[in-house]
């Protein structure tokens, strides 16, 4: 007697074949988590959980999403070798700002210093946040 396959039983798969094609058709053309998940109609939390459960389709997802920006290069590339003056100025305008950047950068430095604590009353806590991160940045703290 030949032996029966087994029928799939409980719920069907929440991933199948077209949503993974709708999603790699959605990061190939550099589509955000959300955008992909609209476009191939599932919450982002059955993507992430698929995701998770295969490491080579994350693999593959990642990937895919390079291939625009990669597009976006090889257009560049085409252009600068046919000589378009506009492409080779905006790429230096990006690439070597100090050299070829159309905007001035302007850095003003001040010291505040408070003689009473209770001028510190007036302000909200936002406020004082606000400033204290000010501080920081111009103290060397960010950039």
């Amino acid at each position: 007697m030949a032996k029966k396959t087994p029928s799939k039983v409980g719920r069907p798969e929440k991933v199948n074949d077209e949503i993974i094609r709708k999603l790699e058709d959605a990061f190939s053309i550099g589509a955000t988590v959300l955008e992909a998940c609209c476009h191939a109609d599932i919450p982002k939390s059955t993507y992430y959980d698929y995701l998770n459960k295969n490491p080579a389709f994350s693999d593959r997802i990642e990937l895919l999403k390079e291939k625009m920006p990669l597009k976006a290069r090889a257009v560049i590339n085409s252009d600068l070798d046919a000589g378009d003056s506009q492409t080779a100025r905006w790429l230096l305008e990006r690439n070597k700002r100090h050299e070829f950047s159309t905007q001035q950068n302007i850095e003003h430095k001040a010291e505040v210093e408070v003689s009473n604590a209770d001028d510190l009353k007036k302000y909200s806590q936002e406020d004082l946040e606000v400033m204290m991160a000010i501080k920081a940045k111009y103290k060397g703290g960010e950039d």
